[in-house]
């Protein structure tokens, strides 16, 4: 519906809030299908971006582009793009409490990592993700951060560590990462 003409149409078929990359001038939203989710993304209008936060809202113009991200299940949360804008996150689906990390632009997977399971609200907050203010640092568990090279290397973790630290200390020492 656009407010300012009243006009009622058809419109984008997305499942999610919108992320607007902090760049400015693309978007990023999903559409879900039962077993599957596209990562769609799409230039907005440039004005858009730089539209002072107290101003009224302004229809944009949105052209969706030609590449997506295929996830493997639906139900997932708005994406959240990184500070520097070279990663982005995606939580949730309709079947686990997932958290996926992704390189952008080129969509290459970073980590990926379940969180819990899905119906149990005690393991994960859906809403509970955060980059931190260093490039390439993902604020997870509320007291440290953990960057790609820290994570390469960790052997080792207890019972109170996330279960994703969990599970990334458990490969690294099967995979003979221990020094």
């Amino acid at each position: 519906m656009n407010l300012a003409t009243g006009t009622v149409a058809p419109g984008p078929r997305w499942d999610t809030g919108v992320a607007q990359h902090l760049g400015g001038g693309l978007a990023m939203m999903l559409s879900s299908d039962q077993g599957a989710t596209l990562g769609l993304f799409a230039r907005t209008d440039p004005d858009a971006a730089t539209a002072e936060p107290a101003a009224p809202a302004s229809p944009v113009t949105m052209r969706m582009q030609r590449r997506a991200l295929i996830l493997d299940a639906d139900g997932y949360e708005t994406p959240v793009f990184s500070p520097d804008g070279r990663h982005f996150a995606i939580q949730g689906n309709a079947y686990e409490y997932s958290l996926g990390v992704f390189a952008f632009p080129s969509l290459r997977s970073v980590p990926a990592t379940t969180l819990g399971e899905y119906g149990r609200p005690d393991t994960w907050s859906r809403h509970t993700i955060a980059f931190g203010a260093r490039p390439g640092v993902l604020l997870t568990d509320g007291s440290r951060t953990w960057e790609a090279d820290e994570l390469a290397e960790v052997t080792t973790a207890t019972a109170e560590d996330p279960m994703w630290l969990r599970l990334q200390a458990a490969v690294n020492s099967v995979s003979g990462r221990d020094g």
